[in-house]
């Protein structure tokens, strides 16, 4: 018995998604400004700290400069559009207990 020939079936296309973008840290993204809570040589006490206003629902991250050689851990909450917004947050963090924050211009 002859065999007809058939159109080959092609095969399923699938699409490989895009790579998920890994997110950017805060100060790279938006805003201007942030309001810096501390700068820690040892990057456990910035993380500790980091943990504590996250888990108070603060957007804190750790801001790394290298000065003179020796890296230092900046702990930064925000990022804010404006420095009105900055200085909203700056207060909100003094009233539970972070005396020591000032706003900072994000670079």
């Amino acid at each position: 018995m002859p065999v007809t020939p058939t159109a080959a079936t092609p095969a399923p296309r699938t699409e490989t998604p895009p790579p998920r973008a890994v997110a950017a840290p805060p100060a790279a993204t938006s805003g201007a400004f942030a309001v810096q809570l501390g700068t820690f040589k040892e990057r456990d006490n910035a993380d500790g700290l980091v943990r504590d206003m996250t888990a108070k629902g603060f957007n804190a991250f750790v801001a790394p400069i290298t000065i003179s050689g020796h890296e230092l851990y900046r702990v930064r909450v925000g990022p804010t559009r404006d420095r009105a917004a900055a200085e909203v947050l700056a207060a909100q963090l003094r009233r539970i207990g972070q005396k020591d924050s000032s706003v900072v211009p994000i670079s």
